[in-house]
């Protein structure tokens, strides 16, 4: 009856060994960073969308006050994270997170360039005349038309 009792005993042993060494492992990773522009001054409130270029995971995250963002538990693989703010270029980045790790990431963001073009287009243009300190309109013919329909 003893060796009963040690041979079932050694199989429930060795079942609760293994499920507890299968709660012990990892099964997500950790995904964290930082944005600072081109003076490395840390940039709160900047956008980050992290999108899951393996799977179907995707997160927005805004930057705490140190500039900072911290996405823990994500499925391993490929990530794209793009960081904006509003004023500054957009940057992108591909990280790998794996099993059980932190992978870290820095964005240094760009002063979004200025460029405008601005057209200015008018048929009643009045030229202005440097020489002499005479007040003077010229009225069009629309004007006119339009300020006799007016009256009637």
């Amino acid at each position: 009856m003893i060796k009963i009792r040690s041979l079932f005993s050694i199989p429930v042993i060795l079942l609760i060994a293994m499920a507890s060494i299968s709660f012990g492992q990892e099964r997500t990773g950790n995904l964290e960073g930082t944005v600072s522009d081109q003076n490395s001054a840390l940039m709160p409130g900047a956008i980050v969308q992290i999108k899951g270029l393996d799977i179907g995971f995707s997160r927005n995250l805004t930057t705490s006050d140190d500039g900072s963002f911290r996405l823990l538990q994500i499925p391993p693989g490929r990530y794209q994270i793009t960081v904006s703010n509003p004023g500054f270029q957009n940057a992108t980045s591909e990280v790998l997170v794996n099993l059980g790790q932190t992978q870290s990431v820095k964005f240094n963001l760009t002063v979004a360039s200025a460029d405008a073009i601005v057209v200015v287009t008018s048929g009643d243009v009045a030229t202005i005349d440097s020489e002499s300190n005479k007040i003077q309109t010229n009225i069009s013919d629309r004007r006119i038309e339009a300020d006799t329909e007016s009256k009637s």
